[in-house]
């Protein structure tokens, strides 16, 4: 399989065996969107991809954006990686996103959003890159990572809010030295509160 639209294919008829309208709507987007990205006549958005491997892996076909775009990497096809007991979820995401870092939530401060527990996978990214308004995991220091609301002033200073105002935390106003990541994966725990 050379193309990105040769794998996919294979993917939802090999391993999901779902048609297009169905396969489109297990990964929430329009059945012609799956046509023309499968036919080639649409080239997928980074977003779009980023949201494609995110349900992948919720349909338990874990793959990474590498095999997707370019076959490289391990592929979804090789059964005998994911059937291997002693690999993890966190190991799986770990080896298909190299560079990739896991964050155990440890209380209740990011809930309803994340529960004690829960394990939290996400990217390194430049401040540049994180949008407005979104959660992000950032090192405050070399001894606390938080996940952090992002904001931009009118005069483009990154401005990290509290998960939760009420908190008690303080804004943080972004410094060159803490290190950002985009969260892209997480793992919940069964025995958390609905």
């Amino acid at each position: 399989m050379k193309e990105f639209q040769s794998r996919l294919r294979a993917i939802r008829t090999g391993l999901l065996k779902l048609s297009q309208p169905e396969f489109a709507e297990k990964i929430g987007v329009a059945g012609v969107t799956v046509r023309a990205w499968e036919t080639g006549k649409t080239r997928i958005t980074p977003n779009f991809l980023q949201k494609l491997i995110t349900e992948l892996s919720r349909l338990e076909v874990p793959v990474s954006k590498d095999w997707l775009l370019t076959g490289e990497g391990i592929s979804p096809f090789d059964r005998s990686l994911f059937n291997n007991t002693k690999i993890s979820e966190k190991d799986i995401f770990l080896s298909l996103n190299p560079g990739a870092i896991l964050f155990e939530i440890q209380d209740s401060s990011y809930e309803p959003l994340y529960y004690k527990g829960d394990i939290v996978g996400a990217f390194p990214i430049e401040a540049p890159s994180i949008s407005s308004m979104s959660y992000t995991l950032i090192d405050i220091d070399s001894k606390r990572r938080e996940i952090r609301k992002s904001i931009f002033t009118e005069d483009n200073q990154l401005i990290l809010l509290p998960f939760h105002p009420e908190s008690g935390k303080k804004a943080v106003v972004f410094e060159a030295s803490m290190s950002t990541y985009k969260i892209i994966w997480f793992k919940g725990q069964k025995n958390q509160k609905p």
